[in-house]
């Protein structure tokens, strides 16, 4: 999770949504739902910022409903991806 946050910041969204994923490859008795609620997010986001919005928007959905500790950021961050897929369709 540490080396995909590094990668967020470096700007290197493809390299920070590979670690996010391996964290979210951990058998969940090893991760807790808020860590992982959190790595679901930050892969989210990394979607979102290589454009990959049906993806992105599919994990914020997920998060809105299922995670209460991230719900609330999950939600705006689903519309801002909403938002930016209904300007991307129009120009299609």
């Amino acid at each position: 999770m540490a080396i995909g946050k590094c990668y967020d910041a470096l700007k290197r969204p493809k390299l920070a949504e590979r670690y996010f994923r391996k964290a979210l490859s951990v058998p969940a008795r090893t991760l807790s739902a808020k860590s992982r609620a959190h790595a679901t997010y930050n892969l989210a986001n990394s979607l979102l910022d290589q454009a990959r919005l049906d993806e992105a928007i599919t994990l914020f959905e997920q998060l809105t409903t299922d995670h209460v500790s991230i719900r609330s950021s999950a939600k705006k961050t689903l519309m801002f991806a909403q938002s930016r897929l209904k300007i991307v369709n129009g120009r299609r």
